[in-house]
Parts: C-alpha cells; sequence; structure tokens
C-alpha cells in the first residue's frame, strides 16, 4: 500500500527508477516501460505528443536534430540508414525513421 511508505522510501524508489531508465537509453537507445500505474489515456497522449513531437515535425525542424554522427543520435528519415552495411552485406536502405537521444 502506497500510504505505509514513507516519504524517504518513495524518493528513493524514484531516484532508482530512474537511474535505471537513464542508464537503459543510455546504453540501448529506448526504453520499455511497464506497470506504471498511470491510466491507459494518460499513456495513449503521451505517445500522441511524442508522435506529434518526433514523427510529425517538418523536415526542416528534423534535419535540425541531424549530427554528423547520425548512426549514435539524433534523427535519421526514413530510407537514409542500411543496418545490413554493418555486417558487410548490400542491401535496401531501412524503411524506419529513428530519434537517438
Amino acid at each position: 500500500n502506497v500510504s505505509d511508505i514513507d516519504e524517504k522510501e518513495i524518493l528513493a524508489r524514484k531516484r532508482d527508477c530512474s537511474a535505471k531508465l537513464s542508464k537503459m537509453l543510455q546504453t540501448d537507445g529506448f526504453a520499455l516501460v511497464r506497470g506504471t500505474g498511470m491510466s491507459r489515456s494518460v499513456c495513449e497522449n503521451a505517445l500522441i505528443a511524442a508522435k506529434l513531437f518526433l514523427h510529425d515535425a517538418e523536415e526542416p525542424v528534423r534535419r535540425s536534430c541531424l549530427t554528423k554522427d547520425r548512426a549514435r543520435r539524433g534523427y535519421s528519415p526514413m530510407c537514409t540508414e542500411n543496418f545490413a552495411s554493418l555486417i558487410g552485406e548490400h542491401g535496401p536502405n531501412d524503411l524506419v525513421k529513428k530519434y537517438r537521444v
């Protein structure tokens, strides 16, 4: 029961969660978040906001996020990267858009 947990314990849990999330984003580039206790509508609204911010931005805005080292961070438009090349193979560019932080 949340009311049985003292404030110090809640803060410690938040710090632990924040550190784990940060490490996951830094090492993997994404995070799978489950069991948040948030309502479905809050999660859906967050996804809609993220889509508007990351996917539906105008091309000049997306291009402003590009870096010379696009393979590790920044926005990568669809069909501009080819993961087959990482293993020495040739193939069509990937049909994905990415934004790495």
